[in-house]
C-alpha cells in the first residue's frame, strides 16, 4: 500500500499548487496513508474531496508526523481568489513612514481559513496585520510605505500614484497562486532582545501589478527622479496569511518573499 500511495503522490508533490482534479486525488492518497496508519478519524474526513474536509484533514496533518510520515498539508484556496475585480480599491495614506502605500485589495475569508491550518502545522498562533482592519483583511502591496515616504514622495504624490493605478485596473489584476511561503529572521520584536520570528504568506506572480509599478518608476524619472532609488523589478507580491511575533516580516529583514527562497514544502495549496 505505501507503494501505490508514493506513486500516487509522485507527480502531485512536484507542484506547491494542485488543481481540482489533484485534490481528489491527494485526498484518495491521503486517506489510503490514514488507513495504513490507523488513523480513522482522518481517513473519513479525506473521502470527501470537499473544502471543509480538506481543511479539518489539513488541522489533523501533525498526526501524521506524529507517525513518521511528512505530508504536505493541504490548503484549499477558492480559484476566485485569483480575481478581485469585485473588491473595492482602498486607499492608504498617513503621514508616518510606514502609513502610506498602494495595495490591492483581495478577499479575505479564504486567508482567514488558512491561518488555523498552518497554525496547527506549527503549533502556534499567528499574529495578523490589524491596523487597517481589527478583523484582519488581505491585499498585495504594490508600492510599499518604504518606498513611498523614502523615494517616490519626492516626485510622486500618492494622488499620482493611486492614478496610475487605477488607470491600469489594479482591482482587475489577474493572480497567479504559486505556493505557500515562510520566512523567519531575527529581530527584536518589540522585545530588549532579539527573538527568532517567522512569517508566513501566499506567494503570488502577476504580470499587471509588476507593470503598474513600472508605469510609476516611469512617472517618477519624468518628474525629475533619480533612477537607481527606485527599482520597479524588485517586487515579490504575497498575501500575508499571518506571523509569530508582534510584526510581520520584510525584505529588510532579510526575507524575500519568492518561490525560490521562501517556498515552504510542508504546505501544498489545494484550488477548489
Amino acid at each position: 500500500m505505501l507503494t501505490g500511495l508514493t506513486t500516487r503522490f509522485t507527480s502531485l508533490a512536484q507542484s506547491p499548487v494542485i488543481p481540482l482534479p489533484g485534490v481528489r486525488m491527494i485526498g484518495d492518497a491521503i486517506a489510503s496513508a490514514a488507513d495504513f496508519f490507523g488513523l480513522a478519524p482522518v481517513s473519513r474526513m479525506t473521502k470527501t474531496a470537499s473544502k471543509n474536509a480538506l481543511s479539518g484533514l489539513a488541522r489533523s496533518a501533525g498526526r501524521f508526523a506524529a507517525q513518521g510520515v511528512d505530508l504536505p498539508s493541504p490548503c484549499p484556496i477558492p480559484v476566485s481568489m485569483t480575481q478581485a475585480a469585485h473588491l473595492d480599491f482602498i486607499s492608504h495614506r498617513g503621514e508616518g513612514r510606514f502609513d502610506t502605500s498602494l495595495a490591492m485589495n483581495t478577499s479575505y475569508p479564504p486567508i482567514q481559513e488558512l491561518r488555523p491550518i498552518i497554525e496547527a502545522r506549527i503549533g502556534q498562533t499567528l499574529n495578523f496585520f490589524k491596523l487597517w482592519d481589527p478583523a484582519g483583511e488581505a491585499h498585495i502591496t504594490t508600492i510599499t510605505p518604504v518606498e513611498y515616504y523614502d523615494v517616490l514622495r519626492e516626485h510622486l504624490s500618492i494622488d499620482e500614484i493611486e492614478r496610475i493605478a487605477l488607470s491600469h485596473n489594479i482591482q482587475g489584476s489577474t493572480i497567479e497562486i504559486l505556493g505557500i511561503g515562510h520566512g523567519k529572521a531575527m529581530t527584536k520584536q518589540g522585545q530588549p532582545d532579539e527573538q527568532m520570528g517567522e512569517t508566513f504568506f501566499i506567494i503570488v506572480r502577476s504580470e499587471n501589478l509588476l507593470n503598474i509599478r513600472r508605469e510609476i518608476k516611469r512617472a517618477f524619472l519624468k518628474n525629475g527622479g533619480d533612477p537607481a532609488k527606485f527599482d520597479a523589478e524588485n517586487f515579490y507580491p504575497h498575501i500575508t496569511i499571518g506571523y509569530t511575533g508582534a510584526h510581520d516580516l520584510h525584505i529588510t529583514d532579510g526575507v524575500i518573499k519568492d518561490v525560490v527562497n521562501s517556498l515552504d514544502k510542508r504546505f501544498k495549496i489545494l484550488l477548489v
